[in-house]
């Protein structure tokens, strides 16, 4: 495979424009960003890189990872001397020398299939990682504190709540090996909440929906990468149910602007869903891309039986986030137009250089 291609230039000039105050903030202190090698945190990495190569002010990244020549080798664009890559594990790695005073903790990969389905990792991860990164940072001088999490923290979605609220309360099924990564966010963000009281740094704790944007991985759990990854190998999408199960999708460069936002609250800790609050079935979201994309072919619904069940549902409430100026600016679309010819892009890139 050859080097990953960078983001689209338009997202990434648009989030330079609209953030330069957030990116100002953190030019005045060391990141260190979890997760960093992730589908959100090489958004984050995208961007530091391109205010690096446009402002005076640099911004210094510390990114730990697992296999980081491997990870410079496939984005070679991302190597810059302003990013210290160190190889470690959440669970076990030794930070570098030195002060922080911005932790962007994004660690805990559910995007490989695989990775996914090894529950026990999962919650390790979420909770002796988070641990292990607590202690590590302790004495550093950190001020702010941003924790990726999850709306899977909410367990299931009653049918009669149209949206969940930050309020909502949990409803995890702890019976269940799948409720690993809900139970395992909802941990670590106890012990962030907690470690900020401690050490008196802001906490900002984001509840993230479901997303799509280049860089989403096209094999995995993501229905919005698996029916990217169908149109583009011109195949027919076929849902495994009955095509009732409800989401809704926010495109990445309106997620990283809306993180950067919680960066800057002025809360002991905070508390937000970060997603968008517009549903669609899973069969209207196949039926978009297959109409834009497959020339209309049909969707094939594979468990029609399944219509007597109960609707999965999955809504953010994100009329808190709006209160502190977060805006959705991509619609799905436009969402889906530009996660399908990055990666069409991609793939040509990749034919060219066999």
């Amino acid at each position: 495979m050859s080097p990953v291609l960078p983001f689209p230039e338009d997202d990434l000039n648009n989030l330079l424009t609209d953030n330069k105050e957030y990116l100002a903030e953190l030019a005045q202190g060391t990141v260190l960003l979890t997760g960093g090698t992730g589908f959100i945190g090489k958004w984050f990495l995208s961007l530091f890189a391109e205010w690096n190569r446009t402002s005076d002010e640099k911004i210094n990244v510390w990114i730990p990872s697992r296999n980081p020549r491997k990870f410079l080798t496939d984005y070679p664009h991302l190597e810059t001397k302003e990013f210290l890559y160190f190889e470690g594990d959440i669970r076990s790695m030794t930070l570098p020398e030195g002060s922080i005073a911005t932790v962007i903790h994004a660690a805990t990969d559910v995007g490989d299939p695989q990775k996914a389905a090894d529950y026990t990792t999962i919650f390790d991860v979420c909770v002796n990682g988070t641990n292990h990164l607590l202690k590590a940072i302790k004495g550093r001088g950190v001020k702010r504190f941003l924790l990726l999490s999850s709306g899977a923290v909410y367990g299931k979605q009653d049918p009669d709540v149209e949206k969940l609220r930050e309020d909502s309360p949990s409803t995890l099924d702890v019976t269940k090996a799948q409720s690993a990564y809900g139970e395992g966010k909802r941990v670590s963000e106890w012990l962030v909440a907690q470690a900020g009281r401690e050490n008196s740094y802001k906490v900002s704790i984001a509840r993230v929906f479901a997303l799509i944007g280049p860089g989403i991985p096209l094999t995995g759990p993501f229905a919005a990468g698996n029916f990217i990854n169908n149109a583009i190998n011109n195949l027919a999408i076929a849902i495994k149910g009955n095509g009732k199960v409800t989401r809704s999708y926010l495109y990445i460069s309106d997620l990283i602007s809306w993180l950067f936002k919680l960066t800057a609250i002025d809360e002991s800790v905070g508390i937000y869903n970060v997603g968008s609050d517009i549903p669609y079935t899973i069969l209207d979201l196949a039926e978009i891309i297959s109409n834009e994309f497959l020339n209309h072919r049909p969707v094939v619904i594979e468990n029609k039986t399944s219509d007597n069940q109960p609707n999965s549902i999955y809504i953010p409430s994100i009329d808190k986030i709006k209160n502190i100026g977060a805006v959705q600016k991509v619609d799905i679309l436009s969402a889906t137009r530009k996660t399908y010819f990055w990666y069409l892009k991609q793939r040509g890139k990749n034919a060219g250089a066999m």
